[in-house]
């Protein structure tokens, strides 16, 4: 993402603004990032803390997509208290460091827990597959973003559609 990056950050602390204010603050959020290792925050309902951990991210030159999604999913299974489970999964590249090594494997346990998956991946900036990234969308939508500028508003349509089903 190099330069992109912090716009990036920008986008996604917005997108979790707008899930906090539209849910008036009853929302739990966990994110995982992904690069050379696995790092999740767990389920909070503190905007800061979020956002605190995503602005503290950095990039890197491997991509663990399976992995965090897995992981993501995982998150939901060892929290059984959600009605609604939706992840939202954003790359540049494909995977390329992951110890999972078939997408399939991925998409069968998102659906086996019964987990919403959306993902956006961002053209021109890696080697990203975007028929692996639309197989990801489970009972969700993949958004392919031409440039960084569109991902500001794919961001902002993924959170008033999972607000919808919230509210």
């Amino acid at each position: 993402l190099g330069d992109d990056f912090q716009n990036v950050k920008t986008y996604a602390n917005k997108f979790v603004e707008d899930i906090f204010n539209i849910t008036g603050n009853s929302a739990q959020v966990a994110v995982v990032s992904f690069a050379q290792d696995v790092e999740p925050l767990n389920f909070q309902t503190d905007i800061v803390e979020v956002q605190n951990f995503i602005n503290s991210r950095n990039t890197g030159q491997l991509t663990k997509l399976y992995d965090a999604m897995q992981y993501g999913g995982n998150m939901f299974a060892s929290n059984p208290i959600f009605d609604t489970k939706t992840i939202v999964t954003f790359t540049d590249g494909k995977d390329n460091a992951s110890i999972i090594n078939d997408y399939r494997i991925v998409r069968e346990q998102l659906g086996d827990k019964g987990i919403q998956s959306n993902t956006i991946g961002l053209r021109g900036k890696g080697d990203m597959d975007e028929s692996i990234l639309d197989s990801l969308a489970i009972n969700g939508s993949f958004s392919p973003a031409n440039s960084v500028e569109d991902l500001e508003a794919i961001f902002e349509d993924y959170s008033r559609e999972i607000t919808d089903v919230y509210n």
